[in-house]
């Protein structure tokens, strides 16, 4: 019906206008042929030339204008720059200017759209001839086809998403207005928070806790309530284990343990730490102590014979006997450390800390006693005595002479040894022969001392000679070492070599009646830490 009775108002509007633009009189003006050509007066309207005093009355049809003879094209005799349509004095469709008569011009259409001309959207346009409004681009929307067109705030199924509750209310049913225009909400229900009666969106109302308690919502004990406006529970009464404060039933709870420790719970405790259960239910007292009960057990390092399991090299030290005090921590006095001078355990010696031992209380005869790096006696320096084997030259005494002889030398040595000997008769000479067995080279260190190891008394007097098997000399010397003994030292030797040493009276012409020959031999070791003959470095490493 809107829409019939909308369409039936436009067709009169129309009808009317173009009624009205039949009843305007024709206006024809008086005029005369200029040189451009003859104006023809006929039906049909034409532009006027008038002054600026010319009256249209478009009311009547009657036009009362004093025209200027002249040209059909000439202007008007009024203001200097007015247009001809200005000075015709009736209306120009096209000029996109509704004038007085024109129901609109182009694309002025006097403020109007389709809305205003009865429709519900659309785009009004203007009729060829100005004389009414072109509705057929506008066009009514249709209230009842589930369809938000236009202004309608909704259309019977279709609300446009609302909601009641997006209408403000709790709950309910939404519908349209019958005639699209604004949203029923008859439908909708607003609940009552406070009324003891979980409604619609509400989480709890009052003493209505729809169920729930404390441990149903994760909590392990205590009163749940509801909040005053129903949206969610208060659960300030709740209690949980593990929040660092123990209330309720909780007998601790994390660190509050209520001022109780080990020895206050009245279990049989001496010391340790308590600490509270997972569950807050009870004292966990597995770092509570007893020391005494043989049993090494939380905080104790040992107990009696329970030492967990350790020793004194998991402690730091090298080596000893670890034991446990009365206090159940770790005895180390029995441990020990290899290297730091001190001579602990089982230690020999550390160091330069001998204990006050020697070769000699070792069961030797000469030498000097060390250490190792395990902290026990280094006996490679320390040797036995032995005695020459005559002839050990070529057998035939003779003063002043070489009487050297590979053949019935000594030896061969290939370790560290001390030899007694002497020079008799006047003119003996004195060979033995020295081996490197190694697969590296060897250094050689030769000293002579007097009737007692260690010693040189001054009438020894000695020339030590170190010679090839060809009886080449190599080196010599006289007194090199303690007074009148002879020293030589860092000689080398290659690998599988034998070098001979020769040791005579100086001047080869007087009686020595008992003198020694050391000889020490030290083997080049890679990983010693010293670069020794073969090797181009020794920074300790072994590999």
């Amino acid at each position: 019906m809107r829409t019939f009775w909308l369409r039936s108002t436009l067709s009169l509007v129309i009808a009317l206008a173009a009624a009205c633009a039949d009843d305007i009189p024709e206006v024809m003006t008086s005029g005369s042929s200029s040189s451009e050509g003859d104006t023809t007066n006929g039906p049909g309207p034409t532009t006027l030339t008038t002054d600026s005093t010319s009256n249209v009355d478009t009311t009547e049809g009657v036009v009362d204008s004093t025209t200027t003879e002249g040209p059909a094209d000439s202007t008007s005799t009024g203001e200097p720059g007015s247009s001809s349509s200005e000075s015709s004095g009736g209306p120009v469709c096209g000029d996109d200017v509704a004038d007085a008569g024109e129901a609109c011009d182009g694309s002025d259409l006097a403020g109007g759209d389709c809305i205003t001309a009865g429709f519900d959207a659309g785009t009004l346009a203007c009729m060829a001839d100005c004389s009414a409004l072109d509705t057929s681009q506008c066009f009514m929307f249709s209230c009842g086809n589930d369809a938000i067109e236009g202004a309608e705030a909704c259309d019977g199924n279709d609300l446009g998403g609302a909601t009641c509750v997006t209408a403000g209310f709790d709950e309910g049913v939404l519908d349209c207005m019958a005639d699209c225009s604004a949203f029923d909400t008859a439908g909708c229900i607003m609940y009552a928070c406070g009324n003891d009666l979980v409604e619609g969106a509400e989480t709890c109302d009052g003493s209505d806790l729809a169920g729930s308690n404390c441990v149903a919502e994760g909590f392990d004990e205590g009163t749940l309530a509801c909040q005053p406006d129903c949206a969610a529970y208060d659960t300030s009464g709740c209690i949980v284990c593990n929040d660092g404060v123990a209330e309720g039933s909780e007998v601790c709870d994390g660190n509050d343990l209520l001022g109780n420790d080990c020895t206050s719970i009245g279990m049989g405790f001496d010391a340790g730490t308590l600490a509270c259960a997972p569950d807050c239910g009870d004292f966990d007292t597995s770092a509570c102590t007893t020391c005494g009960d043989g049993v090494a057990a939380g905080v104790e390092e040992c107990d009696g014979a329970d030492l967990l399991g350790n020793a004194c090299t998991d402690l730091g030290f090298d080596g000893g006997v670890l034991a446990c005090d009365a206090g159940c921590g770790f005895d180390t006095a029995a441990c020990t450390t290899c290297g730091d001078g001190a001579i602990e355990g089982a230690e020999q010696c550390d160091g330069a800390n001998l204990a006050g031992q020697t070769c000699q209380s070792q069961g030797f005869d000469f030498g000097a006693l060390g250490c190792t790096s395990g902290c026990g006696f280094f006996l490679d320096n320390c040797v036995n005595i032995i005695n020459e084997t005559e002839p050990n030259d070529d057998g035939a005494v003779a003063v002043a002479t070489n009487d050297f002889s590979a053949a019935n030398a000594n030896g061969p040595y290939s370790t560290d040894t001390l030899i007694a000997a002497s020079i008799n008769p006047v003119g003996d000479d004195d060979i033995f022969a020295v081996f490197n067995p190694g697969p590296t080279y060897a250094i050689l260190s030769l000293e002579t001392y007097g009737p007692i190891p260690g010693t040189c008394d001054l009438p020894t007097d000695t020339v030590i000679e170190l010679r090839t098997n060809l009886n080449q000399l190599i080196t010599s010397n006289d007194q090199g070492g303690i007074n009148n003994c002879s020293l030589l030292s860092n000689l080398i030797i290659p690998p599988g070599f034998t070098v001979y040493v020769r040791v005579i009276d100086f001047g080869d012409n007087s009686v020595i009646p008992a003198y020694h020959l050391h000889i020490r031999i030290d083997p080049v070791v890679c990983g010693d830490g010293l670069a020794g003959p073969g090797e181009q470095c020794d920074d300790g490493n072994v590999a």
